[in-house]
């Protein structure tokens, strides 16, 4: 950033970190396998609580969030009561990864 703007430039736009390719898939499976294990031990509780007994799962939905990562707030402008070779601090967001799934049971 600093030499963007050492070099002239005088505008900048959407500044991201994005997760590398291989890890955000690594990171989307354990997600998915997370939230199957939740929505089961769910269902197991609700089954119990109701009287039901689950047989297998017949039918796996995959419930699509919006994905698009938290924006990043970068400081662009020098502060002036700061000296004139102090770095631009740039403050990551986060990315979250969450999946939600519906599972249907036969159900006895």
């Amino acid at each position: 950033m600093d030499l963007a703007i050492s070099s002239g430039a005088n505008m900048s736009s959407g500044i991201s970190f994005v997760l590398d390719e291989k890890v955000r898939d690594s990171l989307e499976k354990k997600a998915l396998k997370d939230a199957v294990d939740e929505a089961k031990k769910k269902a197991k509780a609700l089954a119990s609580i109701s009287g039901i007994r689950l047989g297998r799962v017949i039918n796996v939905q995959q419930n699509f969030n919006d994905g698009n990562p938290i924006p990043l707030e970068a400081r662009t402008a020098v502060d002036k009561t700061e000296p004139a070779n102090t770095p631009t601090e740039l403050t990551p967001g986060e990315t979250k990864i969450e999946a939600t799934v519906t599972l249907t049971f036969e159900t006895f």
